[in-house]
């Protein structure tokens, strides 16, 4: 394990140390690292917030590179700002991520592996490498099982005789929905 100019994993831990050169690169450009996912070994995708916007950066131990920055749009589904929640189906390591959208719930969007790489190749992500998936204020991505690479998200809801709520809903990978699962997060975890 190496604390210079890289990160390293113990167990389940994502280690950065003061000499660390992702961890400097983020306090040197004044970013407030707010979600991350470890992808691998060597490589970390991540939500940082500055004075300029939020970004989607990626890391490994050659460097940072930022992959997204925000794009405002009058189209909802297409609007790129308060970029936060990040999760990755590690898989096909297709990117979901979450921004500003409505009132009352936020976007999930997806950008796949190969418009990640073409960043790091000096092509810019454009909105239309951008996927909207589902509405939803908070969601993961199942990893392993039957519904692998599925999305549970929590979407608000409105009852037909009035009042709103908060559910978590199966959503495909390509944003349809599947099913209900529950109004508590213990539904959830009953349904992996």
């Amino acid at each position: 394990m190496s604390n210079k100019e890289s990160f390293h994993i113990h167990g389940n831990d994502l280690c950065l140390s003061t000499l660390n050169y992702i961890d400097s690169i983020v306090s040197e450009r004044q970013l407030n690292f707010n979600s991350f996912r470890i992808l691998d070994n060597e490589t970390i995708i991540f939500m940082a917030d500055a004075v300029a916007g939020s970004f989607l950066m990626l890391a490994t131990p050659s460097g940072v590179v930022k992959i997204l920055a925000e794009m405002p749009n009058k189209d909802v589904k297409k609007n790129i700002e308060n970029i936060r929640q990040v999760d990755v189906f590690l898989i096909n390591k297709d990117i979901y991520f979450l921004s500003s959208a409505w009132a009352t719930s936020a976007a999930i969007h997806k950008i796949t592996w190969n418009k990640i790489i073409n960043v790091v190749n000096n092509i810019p992500v454009t909105i239309d490498d951008i996927e909207f998936i589902t509405n939803g204020n908070s969601f993961y991505v199942i990893q392993s099982g039957k519904y692998q690479g599925y999305i549970i998200a929590n979407h608000h809801k409105y009852r037909s005789g009035g009042g709103a709520y908060d559910i978590y809903i199966l959503i495909s990978s390509l944003g349809k929905e599947i099913k209900e699962i529950g109004l508590e997060k213990q539904s959830v975890n009953n349904f992996l």
